[in-house]
């Protein structure tokens, strides 16, 4: 390769080098901006209606084997003040996929309607 080809190479990257960049950049941007959207309607901005909670509750019969306030069931552990013990978002991925946090749980894996549905009991929880 001669000289005047590898002069056009480094032209061409020096042109074309910070437009890819802006792109990169504006492709990162818009990426990260989806998935802080994605993550707070789960976690965080997206609230729990401890009503609906109740009644997914005893929907899903979670009181077959858990206790809130000394009524309930003994297989799991009560669940009053769960709050206290674990955060919303521990709370949401054990809901929403017990085996992923502790692979050998009896708690089944239970097929919510919804993100929604599992904030709206974990709200619950936070007040019964």
């Amino acid at each position: 390769m001669n000289n005047r080809c590898k002069d056009r190479i480094n032209q061409d990257i020096a042109i074309n080098y910070p437009r890819a960049f802006i792109n990169i950049g504006l492709l990162s941007l818009v990426t990260c901006l989806i998935f802080i959207m994605i993550s707070s309607n789960v976690y965080g901005t997206e609230k729990g209606d401890p009503v609906r909670g109740k009644a997914a509750f005893s929907k899903r019969t979670c009181s077959l084997c858990h206790s809130i306030n000394g009524k309930g069931g003994s297989v799991g552990p009560d669940l009053t003040d769960i709050n206290k013990r674990r955060s919303e978002e521990w709370l949401f991925k054990w809901l929403k996929d017990p085996t992923l946090i502790k692979a050998d749980t009896i708690m089944p894996k239970v097929k919510w309607g919804s993100d929604q549905e599992i904030l709206d009991i974990i709200y619950y929880l936070k007040n019964p």
